[in-house]
């Protein structure tokens, strides 16, 4: 739905697939991972709202220019406040290396660590 509203603003279609295939990615394996650790339907409703604004919040509010310094650092290690930037990018001219290469590293390594948490999960449940 983005992109289709969007598709006058991309300047970088690379960036604009990776963001979405990274977003697309760390989206799934948060809910296997709330879906391996959580049984209960009700459970994963009551756990899925905490993770959510822990989540999706300070993606909002990362960008903001009157943020404190402190929660502006904890904001960018996040994945998915990584992933905005990275959509950010995808928008703009042209993409700082540096900050695009920090941003992937920190979408890609959360990606990899949740999927590990399922991949432990599955292996122990399988005992």
């Amino acid at each position: 739905m983005f992109f289709a509203l969007n598709w006058a603003y991309v300047t970088n279609w690379g960036l604009a697939l990776l963001a979405f295939l990274g977003c697309a990615m760390f989206s799934i394996g948060v809910a296997l991972a709330l879906g391996s650790f959580v049984r209960s339907q009700q459970h994963m409703v009551i756990w899925m709202l905490p993770v959510m604004f822990v989540l999706i919040i300070p993606a909002f509010f990362s960008q903001e220019p009157n943020l404190a310094p402190g929660l502006k650092a904890v904001f960018s290690w996040l994945p998915t406040s990584a992933l905005v930037k990275i959509f950010q990018f995808s928008l703009s001219s042209s993409a700082p290396l540096d900050q695009l290469m920090t941003n992937l590293t920190v979408a890609l390594v959360s990606t990899v660590l949740v999927f590990a948490a399922v991949v432990w999960k599955v292996h122990r449940s399988d005992r």
